[in-house]
């Protein structure tokens, strides 16, 4: 009865295995399609506009009043 039980985990593990070697080479085939079109993108032309940076003040920590600076960090 014990050999009987053993067989068939056995047999459960090995169709688990072959299941899960099926999925992981799926997987992969997948992950190199997607690696083949995005090395097959083209860049972005450099002649788009540029944005413009915005220069902003950050309001600084000063050692005081840690919950606000913290609401003012919060509200930026």
């Amino acid at each position: 009865m014990a050999d009987q039980t053993c067989d068939t985990s056995i047999e459960r593990l090995e169709e688990s295995m072959k299941l899960l070697s099926m999925s992981q080479s799926d997987l992969a085939s997948k992950v190199d399609s997607i690696l083949t079109q995005l090395a097959n993108l083209t860049p972005m032309p450099s002649s788009l506009p540029r944005k413009h940076h915005l220069k902003l003040d950050v309001p600084h920590f000063n050692d005081t009043n840690p919950i606000g600076w913290i609401f003012k960090i919060s509200q930026f």
